[in-house]
């Protein structure tokens, strides 16, 4: 086990975060995972960072401060946090973030207090981020907590069910006793391109959705849209992957050009809340009906943090076959799980999905179709019947997905 850690410690740094020669580095982990983060930080020396910084939160702590603060007080953001996200913006340091939060943390707790919390702050930060937007690497791992191993194996006493999780995060994120991982994680990065390809080549203006639960969705696409999917680069051209694991390739929908009914097949994970049973109806964009059959409250709330929270920013394909679904274990984790279905996002599309948008002003990308705001939420929508076909600006239609799987 503890060669295998070093492997993916090693694997996070090098290809995940790739920090390079004389670059600062900032760490965000829990306490419960801080013999791997002080495993990050040794790998990040190997690599010659100039610095390595820690930020370090508690669960507990977390709860304990939502339980007991007026909703007043936790919008109100001090001025010393905006200037740590102004120094990232100047400093452009790699970024790791080891993911292990329970998703029951928030369970209880009013979800407006935590959604007003959440958008002060986003409101705050979302001009520094927008302006770092493709220059800096960055990375998602994730690590087993009690508290997250117990909800994914509930019949398993809590060391048992954190051992099991992490041979499963091993096992998706390609970690074996006896291989390369780096090397492994190139030829996937590979496939995945290949996929990039094909679907940039046929240049689709709509994609139609349909199974037999529900979903008939027209999504448009962003004239000038750009398919991606594992490796990324910044505008500088440093590689990293941005997600461990990814088994997706992912595009920019058209903010206005999204009609029909969605069903989730998936629970959604969403500040410290399980949300069930979502569907969701769209017109010209936007979702004009969500429900949910349990913390449909909380849906609401996100989907009315800003003027277009309830619209599209991304549109990702996954096959129904992927290594992670063939594990048959809901992760109750979206970095997990949304790598075992196709799946959208509510909020902010990503910008280097649009061909050209380094030198568009926010105005020009939104013309073209993205979507601008201060939250960005995937979450899942495959089927093992999900259809999708695709509409080329002739009209000509061909068929991405049969049966939950690539058919191109």
């Amino acid at each position: 086990m503890k060669s295998k850690l070093r492997k993916y410690a090693e694997l996070t740094v090098k290809l995940g975060a790739n920090v390079q020669e004389g670059q600062y580095v900032m760490i965000f982990s829990s306490i419960a995972n801080r013999k791997f983060a002080r495993m990050l930080v040794e790998e990040c020396y190997k690599c010659k960072a100039k610095k390595v910084m820690v930020e370090w939160s508690d669960e507990k702590v977390a709860r304990l401060t939502y339980e007991n603060c007026s909703t007043e007080t936790l919008s109100t953001i001090e001025d010393w946090k905006v200037e740590k996200y102004k120094w990232r913006r100047d400093n452009l340091p790699a970024l790791i973030h080891i993911e292990d939060e329970d998703p029951d943390l928030l369970k209880g707790i009013d979800p407006e207090k935590v959604a007003k919390a959440n958008q002060a702050m986003m409101k705050l930060i979302k001009p520094i981020r927008d302006e770092m937007e493709d220059k800096y690497q960055w990375t998602i791992v994730a690590m087993p907590s009690k508290q997250w191993a117990k909800k994914v194996f509930p019949d398993l006493k809590a060391k048992d069910a954190k051992k099991r999780l992490l041979e499963q995060i091993f096992r998706i994120c390609r970690i074996s006793d006896d291989n390369d991982p780096i090397e492994e994680w190139n030829r996937h990065n590979a496939t995945l391109q290949e996929k990039c390809d094909k679907l940039n080549d046929l240049n689709f203006e709509y994609l139609h959705y349909t199974n037999n639960i529900g979903t008939d969705l027209m999504v448009g696409l962003a004239d000038g849209h750009k398919w991606a999917g594992g490796m990324e680069k910044t505008l500088s051209g440093t590689p990293f992957n941005p997600n461990m694991p990814t088994e997706e390739v992912f595009t920019m929908p058209h903010r206005e050009k999204v009609n029909g009914t969605l069903v989730a097949t998936k629970p959604f994970v969403y500040n410290g809340l399980i949300i069930e049973g979502m569907r969701f109806e769209f017109k010209d964009g936007k979702a004009i009906k969500a429900t949910a059959t349990t913390n449909e409250d909380a849906l609401l709330q996100m989907l009315k943090m800003d003027a277009n929270s309830d619209r599209l920013g991304e549109v990702a394909l996954v096959p129904f076959d992927s290594p992670i679904q063939k594990s048959e274990i809901l992760f109750y984790t979206t970095l997990i799980d949304e790598n075992a279905s196709c799946h959208f996002a509510f909020g902010e599309s990503y910008a280097m999905t649009l061909n050209g948008s380094e030198n568009m002003t926010e105005e020009e990308r939104t013309a073209k179709g993205a979507n601008s705001s201060i939250i960005h939420e995937d979450f899942m929508v495959g089927s093992s019947d999900l259809d999708i076909v695709g509409i080329k600006h002739n009209g000509e239609k061909v068929q991405v997905f049969k049966n939950g799987n690539f058919v191109i």
